[in-house]
């Protein structure tokens, strides 16, 4: 019966991870088109600023509504493990993207619908098993 409950808080949570990256998704293809189009910056620079500036609203999403984490004398911890991830997935992140778009000459917004949700299982996981823990 204990493991029913903690695949079914597995799945509601993947679930609510879903939608909330769906949100940062959002936002971040709309950081990434303003710095690219509108501001005229590299697109690789602004695949990592709009990877970062998402980040901001993703870590609040996923404590609070995705993991259901209100503690908040873990939150600095927290933070630092999450930003570890993030950094990480910047570089990840930039690179996936360069390569779909030099190597397999997709447009820049298709490449980045493409890596964020590869991103996105790998995080899940690991804020799951290292930075939301209860």
């Amino acid at each position: 019966m204990e493991s029913d409950n903690k695949i079914l808080s597995t799945i509601k949570q993947l679930s609510k991870f879903v939608i909330a990256g769906c949100l940062v998704i959002a936002v971040e293809l709309i950081l990434l088109f303003l710095f690219t189009d509108i501001m005229n910056i590299w697109y690789v620079i602004s695949s990592m600023l709009g990877y970062i500036g998402s980040t901001v609203i993703s870590f609040t999403i996923h404590k609070f509504w995705t993991f259901n984490h209100d503690l908040h004398y873990k939150i600095k911890k927290e933070m630092i493990l999450y930003f570890i991830i993030i950094f990480v997935g910047t570089f990840l992140n930039a690179k996936g993207v360069q390569i779909l778009v030099e190597d397999y000459y997709l447009n820049y917004l298709i490449a980045q619908l493409i890596i964020a949700p590869i991103l996105g299982i790998g995080n899940f996981l690991f804020y799951k098993l290292f930075v939301f823990i209860k």
